[in-house]
């Protein structure tokens, strides 16, 4: 999906994890991640705390497919920000529509190693969702990756796919979190577009804010 943000006006990625039928409509629940989530900029008199909640304007944004490949419309569906730890870089969003959405599909504590195949999705810059391929080139908690328990994978990536899937043989490995930096030197970063890091999605489940919601009191695997 596309995370839409209205005010600032910011485009971000996400994946649907749980869509449930409430009443005549249906509950959808998205991972993505929480640096592409600002709140609503505004002015704090003095009669305010300052550690008053944040207010979000925040829209998801789902495509509309024929045979699967051609891209009809986009529909527009308000949402409600559920938890966000940006220590983590997590965010859990809600979202009602009429129709059952579909669901990524989930396997925790995935084996994987260097070299296997990835594919991530995303909408950067605002684009309509794309597709891209690559390799897994650092598996998450080792020390060449910059961004310590990522993944590295060595598909394109943009500004605007942060919180995108990325999958591994049709299973959710993870979201996309950032480009490698390169510091050219005092005053110019280089973004290194085909080296990217992924958030794992253990870091969603391990998140009690978060588990609770998307499978219940009840622990992963029980």
């Amino acid at each position: 999906v596309v995370v839409l943000g209205q005010d600032p006006a910011v485009v971000g990625s996400g994946v649907i994890v749980k869509s449930v039928k409430c009443a005549e409509k249906y509950e959808n629940y998205v991972f993505t991640c929480a640096h592409s989530l600002f709140p609503v900029p505004r002015i704090i008199s003095a009669n305010e705390k300052f550690n008053a909640p944040e207010v979000y304007d925040i829209q998801i944004k789902t495509g509309v497919y024929k045979d699967w490949s051609k891209l009809v419309e986009y529909k527009r569906h308000d949402c409600e920000i559920m938890h966000i730890d940006r220590e983590r870089d997590i965010a859990l969003i809600k979202f009602y529509s009429y129709e059952k959405q579909f669901v990524a599909d989930v396997q925790l504590e995935m084996k994987t190693y260097i070299g296997n195949q990835i594919l991530k999705i995303g909408c950067g810059i605002n684009d309509s969702f794309r597709l891209d391929y690559g390799q897994i080139t650092a598996v998450k908690d080792s020390f060449s990756n910059t961004i310590h328990g990522t993944y590295r994978i060595n598909a394109p990536t943009i500004m605007g796919d942060s919180g995108g899937p990325v999958y591994h043989e049709n299973k959710l490995l993870g979201l996309t979190k950032a480009v490698r930096i390169f510091k050219f030197n005092e005053e110019q970063n280089l973004p290194v577009f085909h080296i990217s890091y992924v958030v794992p999605i253990e870091f969603f489940y391990e998140s009690k804010e978060i588990s609770n919601i998307i499978i219940g009191e009840k622990k992963w695997g029980q």
